[in-house]
């Protein structure tokens, strides 16, 4: 039997980041609407894990059982950088229609400090997808009736064996009064059973 326990470290510093933004914001038209920012940050003294030498005990019982314990230790042994950029745009067509539209591109390098395996941080550029991307339709079908769609992107995680997937979600509605909303909603249409994240210390 192998146990983990978690133990402080009274060294341990508070993560800093410094940002470095630079953005553009317009209304291009009065009906075409635009926000996009790119962006660089650096990381410092990121919270890792160290593990002290294992403990090993001999349970008296029959038959004996072996019991391990590794101690994880908090530590700040990792810096990492990023660079992105985030675009969102509007366009209404008419005054009873709308499109979104949405994209990110993220890139996280993390870099452990030397001889250290950056052990809990690591593990955060495997859980950051490199792109998305979403398409988003608002319309107003008359005074009572609305219909709504979304078209939505998912970049790969390789390291954690997630496939990019692209999903749809759909939205009927009807304003039965001016108190009451009625809705057919789908999420996920078109699409089977997936991972989408997974939390996992390697």
């Amino acid at each position: 039997i192998i146990y983990g326990s978690l133990k402080g470290n009274p060294e341990y510093e508070s993560e800093s980041v410094l940002s470095y933004e630079l953005g553009y914001r317009h209304q291009i038209t009065p009906t075409v609407f635009i926000d996009a920012t790119t962006y660089y940050n650096e990381y410092h003294n990121l919270r890792t894990f160290s593990t002290d030498s294992p403990a090993l005990t001999l349970r008296p019982q029959t038959p004996p059982v072996y019991i391990g314990i590794v101690n994880l230790i908090y530590g700040n042994d990792a810096e990492a950088h990023s660079s992105g950029f985030e675009m969102a745009a509007n366009w209404a067509p008419f005054t009873t229609w709308q499109l979104k539209l949405t994209y990110s591109y993220f890139n996280l390098v993390v870099e452990p400090d030397e001889g250290h395996s950056g052990l809990g941080a690591s593990e955060l550029s495997d859980q950051s997808p490199l792109h998305q991307a979403m398409l988003r339709s608002q319309h107003e079908l008359g005074e009572q009736w609305e219909f709504d769609w979304t078209v939505k992107y998912m970049d790969e995680l390789p390291n954690d064996e997630i496939e990019a997937y692209t999903d749809m979600d759909m939205r009927l509605g009807y304003r039965a009064t001016p108190e009451v909303d009625l809705a057919l909603v789908g999420r996920d249409l078109f699409s089977s059973p997936r991972t989408e994240f997974q939390d996992t210390i390697q």
